[in-house]
């Protein structure tokens, strides 16, 4: 691994941190949540279903496309997740794209290890595995990330964590094994830095170079139900060459600076619950760290989906929606609608 010292080359590496701190490590060791209780033989109306709480026996166990699996999950003896199978599927076909392998210590994950299913041009596929190490403080901080490029392989990473006084996530630091120069840990210039709102709530993920200059990545607006309703993540500067008249050499030029960007919005029924804990991150990734209060019923997300209305349906004597509607629109104007079916399993 070659040192980055340049701005740009800086900030990528700072946004691959957050990648794997939020995305494949925190998102995945906190992913579905338990669902509703079903504590009697009672027939709920649906206004009564709507109104209960989501913190009882039920757990999440599969996601449909017709009759096909796009999610899989399995629990342990402790209905705790233990393997996570992705699927890409349609009405006629399902392939195996991906699969995350939990193991605990002490009621903690410490080991996820991802095997993904990639198919190049000839249709050939190849399964990449990585693992990922979790350690953690004597108040259940998370505070060492290794990860692996293989089984078989050294650790060529990790992040380390530093916490305030109310175990509040502040700072993560990246150290990369040096084996190019002196074969030895060393720690990359900058690191990540967080900030909270007064319900400590994440609001900032900055990142620092290493002449202490700051660069927002990441800003999450909420409402007052404590939803997040806007999420913006810096898209960094664009360039380009140009011939320089004078010396006849080529040199780069900023085409766009460097800026935040809204990337999802979000508006909620606030007469429901929110039903499925972290799993509104099927659908959309960049919401799978957090936990909502209410139901979404409208997700605007850039890049992909202009505009997309919720419905859910079908509920279960637990009071979870086992079908889930969706209408939007993509960024060429095509209209597409579909539904996702659940399943939900009682605790062990």
């Amino acid at each position: 691994m070659i040192r980055r010292k340049h701005c740009g080359e800086f900030l990528f590496k700072l946004r691959s941190i957050m990648r794997k701190l939020f995305l494949s490590v925190m998102a995945l060791s906190l992913l579905f949540t338990a669902c509703d209780s079903c504590d009697d033989d009672k027939v709920y109306t649906e206004a009564e279903k709507i109104e209960k709480d989501v913190n009882g026996e039920y757990l999440f166990t599969k996601a449909l496309l017709g009759d096909l699996p796009v999610v899989e999950i399995s629990y342990n003896s402790d209905n705790q997740i233990s393997v996570v199978s992705s699927y890409n599927s349609d009405k006629y076909e399902q392939k195996l794209t991906g699969r995350v392998e939990k193991e605990y210590k002490d009621g903690k994950v410490n080991k996820i290890t991802t095997r993904s299913i990639v198919e190049d041009y000839q249709g050939e596929t190849k399964e990449n595995v990585g693992s990922v190490l979790l350690s953690y403080d004597s108040k259940g901080n998370l505070i060492k990330i290794e990860e692996w490029e293989d089984e078989e392989s050294d650790v060529s990473e990790y992040i380390q964590n530093a916490y305030n006084s109310k175990n509040l996530l502040i700072k993560s630091e990246l150290y990369y094994l040096d084996k190019t120069e002196s074969d030895d840990w060393q720690k990359e210039n900058g690191y990540l830095k967080y900030e909270y709102n007064s319900d400590d709530l994440i609001t900032n993920i900055i990142g620092v170079n290493s002449d202490d200059e700051e660069t927002v990545l990441t800003d999450i607006k909420y409402d007052e139900k404590k939803n997040p309703v806007e999420i913006y993540k810096y898209n960094s500067p664009e360039y380009d060459w140009k011939i320089n008249p004078v010396t006849g050499e080529q040199e780069k030029f900023v085409v766009e600076e460097g800026k935040l960007v809204s990337i999802v919005k979000i508006e909620y029924d606030y007469s429901m619950k929110n039903f499925l804990g972290h799993s509104i991150g099927l659908i959309f990734p960049e919401l799978i760290q957090f936990n909502f209060k209410n139901a979404p019923k409208r997700i605007t997300q850039t890049g992909t989906v202009v505009a997309g209305s919720i419905t859910y349906s079908d509920f279960n004597e637990g009071g979870y929606p086992q079908s889930i509607s969706f209408l939007g629109n993509s960024d060429d104007g095509e209209t597409y609608s579909g539904e996702v079916n659940l399943e939900f399993i009682k605790k062990k």
